[in-house]
């Protein structure tokens, strides 16, 4: 824990000491950001990886750490090579004081690894002490960023100062303004006027086609003269009714053939008539190619392939009798079977029928078969021809036999194995007409009530067509029967497939003229529809005697979108009119906003200045000197500086530390305003402030930081250059504003970074004790820091390596002459 007692704290340490990182702890707990170096302030959440040497035997690990995280040693933890992050337990608490002395609750910032590896960061929100956002980086990241900014360019303090003021958005409001009525009175309210006269061009243009369909067709012209572009919509709408009406009432002949199911005051069902007649007609041209019709028609057969059917049916037969009769003795089936086996093994094997056994090669000569009787040899000769048959059980020729139909029959018959046929061709037929047909998306919608009249004209075509009949099914031997179910049902298909056939075959002309009757060709001597085509085309005929109609009815509704179109783009324009108004309202503002902001910039210029020239001294009177300091909208710090009335841009000709002397006047300067304005912390942290500075301006830099420090500032300071360290002491110390600590790195024996009174300190104090010898008090108190210092300076003496190695304590007198005199 470390506690401040004077408004400026002074460390200083060896290059790596751990002067920055001592600084992190603070930044990181306020904002989350770490001072890095080479790059400007980044998060403390950002990760890398680190490798770790498992020795020769195993491969090197890489584990992620973040930037919080110290570097862990190997011998005091080795993590899992699976493992692929390092813990994270990283946490600083800091607490702050009213300037009335009053502490508030402390702060704090943690960061920790969830369960799956992932950072977690809870850090505190400047609400909570009552703060704006832009307090916690004020004294932290954004002196953190003064080496890296460059002038002319857009950066996070720039961004701060215009965020800050709020002013440079109204100027940048105004002048956008300014471009967007430009834009809007100009090109915009241009391009609308163009579209509104394309709009009413388009309106004359239908309107006068309009008038040309009226006075071909005067019965369907309206009452009222057509409505102009600026009428009201229900003149539109009025008109399109008024053509929808005509429309209905042409279309009402529908009802004569669609009967009373069709209403053509429906306006969905006139336009379902309108979709649906064109694909009708199309479809009743190609009813061959309804499946039902598809089906009927591929039941035929060439006269070689029908003599082939019956003579596979007749070889079936042939064989089930040879099975059946086979069957009526199982002693001799199954003998025969087993010749017949032996037989079919010779005849793979290219073994001749001889009179010697193929299994033991013995003679059969004379040899008789017990169970079966005759002879084993007249045996084998007998079943020689059908082995193939008589090899196999009944079940086993059954499903041969299922298969081969199955495989071998005509297409026309196959699919008859597949499910029963309806009772007759002529049911298939029926089914075309009045099932298929009706389920096509022709006739799918009203004209499925034309249904009715197609069933009935073919129920009385139908009529004339011959009877069909069941065909005499031939029946398997009983004793095969009973063990060829399967068989036996593919069988009587089959037979009644060829029946069908037979009957398409004798009366396919008979269906044609059917076919040709319900469908129809054109209208009887009467007059009257006669065929499902017939009525199609009376539809059609109504239809297109309703298209004048239709082209009257788009024409009104184009009529009536045009003029929506053009009472829009009239609203369109009067919003342009009434934008323009309202951004003349705003432009104005933009320029007291500049006003404001150029008020600002100089301030903030003036004060700048003052600061620059209190820490910067220019070499001769001819270097050149600001002239004005400002801030683009865009966060830009823009510094001008030059000599006898000429100037420009100071990156391109002040040297690095004028510059860098310029923008530490311009933090001071915005750090002031902002501290005066909305409050905020006093603190401020430098790391090695006094960079590109002579040694002439950096004691001017010291002045100026005891000037902050006078004036409420609790600056936090780190340097490597001892000289710098003593001038800001000296100049701090007269006011006793300053703490001078020395920083005393992680060691073999230190396990923290510590800090201790530096040497110069400690003489001082040795004088104060000199002077006041009658104090015991202080001659205790410096014994005591005498003592701390000893140890401190010992121990980093240990890790120099410009000092031998020391074995210590016990080579604590051979360093004491390098320490100087110690006098008590």
């Amino acid at each position: 824990m470390f506690e401040p007692t004077s408004p400026i704290t002074v460390f200083e340490g060896w290059n790596g000491s751990g002067k920055t990182s001592l600084m992190n702890s603070v930044i990181w707990c306020l904002t989350g950001k770490l001072l890095r170096p080479q790059r400007i302030p980044e998060s403390g959440e950002a990760e890398f990886h680190c490798e770790i040497d498992r020795g020769a035997m195993q491969e090197t690990s890489q584990h992620k750490i973040s930037a919080v995280t110290p570097l862990p040693s190997s011998q005091h933890w080795l993590p899992a090579a699976a493992a692929k992050t390092v813990p994270a337990d990283t946490w600083v608490e800091l607490t702050f004081e009213l300037e009335d002395g009053t502490r508030l609750p402390p702060i704090r910032r943690t960061q920790s690894r969830k369960t799956n590896g992932k950072l977690e960061e809870v850090g505190p929100n400047p609400a909570d002490l009552g703060l704006d956002p832009i307090a916690f980086n004020l004294g932290t990241t954004m002196p953190g960023l003064l080496p890296y900014l460059q002038v002319g360019n857009p950066s996070e303090l720039g961004l701060a100062v215009t965020r800050l003021t709020g002013l440079s958005d109204l100027v940048a409001l105004a002048k956008h303004a300014k471009r967007a009525r430009a834009k809007i009175a100009g090109d915009i309210t241009k391009e609308r006027k163009t579209g509104l006269e394309q709009i009413e061009t388009e309106y004359r243009q239908h309107r006068t086609d309009l008038e040309q369909r009226i006075s071909e067709f005067p019965g369907m012209a309206p009452v009222a003269d057509l409505p102009t572009i600026t009428d009201e919509p229900a003149a539109f709408a009025t008109l399109s009714q008024h053509f929808e009406d005509l429309k209905a009432s042409g279309l009402g002949h529908a009802r004569d053939v669609l009967g009373d199911m069709f209403d053509a005051s429906d306006a969905s069902q006139r336009q379902n008539l309108e979709q649906c007649i064109a694909p009708a007609l199309e479809q009743v041209r190609r009813l061959s190619q309804l499946p039902s019709m598809e089906k009927l028609g591929a039941l035929k057969l060439e006269i070689d392939a029908r003599q082939a059917v019956d003579s596979l049916v007749d070889r079936l037969f042939d064989e089930a009798t040879m099975l059946d009769e086979l069957s009526a003795n199982p002693i001799l089936e199954c003998r025969t079977q087993l010749y017949a086996r032996v037989t079919d093994w010779m005849h793979e094997h290219g073994e001749a029928h001889h009179d010697r056994c193929p299994v033991c090669h013995q003679s059969l000569a004379g040899v008789v078969d017990a169970e079966a009787g005759g002879l084993v040899a007249d045996h084998l000769r007998q079943v020689a021809g059908d082995s193939e048959i008589l090899a196999k059980t009944i079940a086993q020729w059954a499903e041969g036999w299922t298969g081969k139909l199955a495989r071998d029959l005509p297409e026309a018959l196959r699919r008859s194995l597949q499910k029963d046929l309806p009772e007759s061709p002529s049911a298939i037929f029926r089914t075309a007409l009045l099932d298929d047909l009706f389920r096509t998306e022709g006739f799918a919608g009203v004209l499925f009530s034309l249904r009715s009249n197609v069933e009935k004209l073919t129920n009385q075509a139908m009529a004339r067509l011959p009877a069909f009949t069941e065909p005499e099914q031939r029946v398997l031997p009983s004793r095969v029967s009973a063990h060829v179910a399967i068989l036996n049902k593919s069988l009587n298909r089959l037979i009644r497939g060829l029946a069908f056939v037979d009957w398409m075959k004798a009366h396919r002309d008979e269906l044609v003229v059917v076919l040709d009757e319900v469908r129809g060709k054109a209208d009887s001597n009467d007059g009257q529809a006669s065929g499902l085509r017939a009525q199609l085309i009376r539809l059609d005929a109504i239809v297109k005697g309703v298209a004048p109609i239709n082209a009257a009815i788009n024409l009104s509704k184009r009529m009536g979108t045009a003029q929506g179109a053009h009472k829009r783009m009239l609203k369109a324009i009067e919003d342009c009119t009434t934008a323009v108004a309202a951004l003349d309202e705003i432009i104005p503002i933009g320029d007291l906003a500049t006003v404001q902001v150029e008020g600002l910039q100089a301030r903030l210029h003036n004060r700048a200045e003052y600061w620059r020239n209190a820490i910067y001294q220019n070499t001769t009177t001819l270097s050149p000197k600001p002239h004005r300091t400002g801030l683009t909208p865009q966060g830009a710090i823009a510094i001008q500086v030059g000599r006898d009335g000429v100037n420009a841009p100071a990156q391109h000709v002040s040297n690095a530390s004028a510059l860098r002397a310029s923008l530490l006047g311009f933090y001071f300067a915005f750090r002031e305003h902002v501290l005066e304005t909305n409050g905020g912390l006093s603190l401020m942290i430098l790391d090695d402030p006094q960079d590109l500075l002579d040694y002439d301006n950096r004691a001017r830099l010291a002045r100026a930081l005891d000037q902050l420090a006078e004036g409420g500032a609790q600056i936090l300071a780190t340097t490597y250059d001892r000289s710098f360290g003593r001038t800001l002491v000296a100049e701090a110390r007269g006011a006793n504003r300053v703490e001078h600590r020395a920083v005393h790195p992680v060691n073999a024996s230190r396990a923290t970074l510590e800090t201790s009174l530096a040497i110069e300190d400690l003489d001082r104090k040795r004088n104060e004790f000199v002077s006041n010898a009658d104090s015991a008090f202080h001659a205790q108190d410096y014994a005591n820091q005498a003592r701390i210092f000893l140890e401190t300076r010992l121990g980093d003496l240990f890790d120099d390596p410009a000092y031998p190695a020391f074995s210590a304590p016990t080579d604590a007198p051979t360093l004491m002459p390098l320490l100087g005199p110690v006098r008590p």
